[in-house]
């Protein structure tokens, strides 16, 4: 993608310098430091794109984890409560209250 962007005197200046003091092409520079900051940049929902990559992934595994077979829905059931009570056992012990009741 090619973008012109009008700097005024100053920032071309600048520009200028910083390219030449790291020995590269000031397209490089502008380059750098927009790509550095893109993960930061919130999109119009509050969310920044690396958040979106990583909600994106999950779903992706939900979605390959999906099953309506009732052995496994069990299974994975079975799992989670014995999951909540080693948890709530470890928090007894240190004298924490329980997270699931």
């Amino acid at each position: 993608m090619t973008i012109t962007i009008d700097f005024g005197p100053q920032v071309e200046a600048q520009l200028l310098a910083i390219a030449k003091q790291n020995g590269i092409a000031p397209a490089e520079v502008v380059k750098k430091l927009v790509t550095g900051d893109l993960p930061s940049i919130q999109l119009e929902s509050g969310i920044s794109q690396r958040n979106m990559a990583a909600i994106a992934l999950l779903q992706s595994w939900r979605h390959q984890d999906a099953t309506d077979d009732p052995e496994l829905i069990r299974q994975a059931e079975q799992e989670l409560n014995e999951f909540k009570c080693n948890i709530n056992a470890n928090r007894e012990i240190s004298g924490e209250r329980p997270v699931y009741c």
